[in-house]
């Protein structure tokens, strides 16, 4: 996976240009849950075809692309249910497909270089992977239920001890435990063979943390805000 060049996208763009200019933007689709099926469409014949709106498509994609918003990005409360579905499905792709395999690459690269570093770095990454699956927990049961909660009128909200504000205090950053164990593997730990694993597994981590990132940007910078935006008004 990697990105020669940054393109802002626009609606009139054709996807599979996109895609192959940025592979990560596959993952992106994935996330949307819909098919790698480009043809010869742009980015608006594929959200029309897919049933996908068109502005928090190409608001996302540009994150993949590099692009950063530079302000916060407040949704109306009927678009936020696609918001908090492409994060669910992004908590899938964390739990059940990228961590699972980093530590098998792990478990490989211990079988081969068993030393004091690697095992602290496998060791390291368990840790990281509970912190990780209570993060997403507390998203899954407590954040997201409030939220739809809150978009679908439920009498009882006002009875719910949550809101927006305190899930932003317990929002916690959880891409630095990646980034950290890519710089201890690029730059300090060296192995006896196997150049293809470390390659593999440096690869990976920089696919999860680039995901992370775009996730916690998407949270902060558009989930958080527009909920707020919708409490107001409750």
């Amino acid at each position: 996976m990697y990105q020669i060049r940054k393109t802002y996208i626009k609606p009139d763009m054709k996807i599979s240009d996109l895609v192959f200019e940025n592979p990560y933007l596959m993952i992106m689709l994935e996330h949307f849950n819909v098919p790698l099926l480009f043809k010869d469409k742009n980015v608006s014949d594929f959200c029309r075809d897919e049933n996908l709106d068109i502005g928090i498509f190409v608001l996302i994609a540009n994150l993949y692309n590099g692009f950063q918003p530079s302000e916060v990005v407040i949704l109306p409360s009927d678009k936020l249910p696609v918001l908090i579905s492409f994060l669910q499905n992004s908590h899938s792709y964390y739990l059940k497909e990228k961590i699972p395999e980093i530590k098998n690459i792990l478990d490989r690269i211990l079988e081969l270089n068993d030393t004091p570093e690697v095992r602290s770095a496998k060791l390291f990454f368990s840790e990281y992977e509970k912190e990780v699956e209570q993060h997403l927990y507390y998203e899954e049961k407590t954040a997201f239920p409030y939220f739809a909660s809150l978009l679908h009128n439920n009498a009882d909200i006002r009875e719910k001890k949550f809101s927006a504000r305190i899930y932003r205090r317990h929002h916690s950053d959880i891409e630095t435990k990646v980034t950290d164990l890519k710089k201890l593997f690029a730059g300090y730990i060296p192995l006896k063979s196997n150049r293809y694993l470390k390659r593999n597994l440096l690869f990976n981590l920089l696919e999860l943390e680039s995901d992370l990132n775009i996730h916690s940007i998407l949270e902060e910078y558009v989930l958080i805000p527009s909920v707020t935006n919708v409490e107001k008004y409750k």
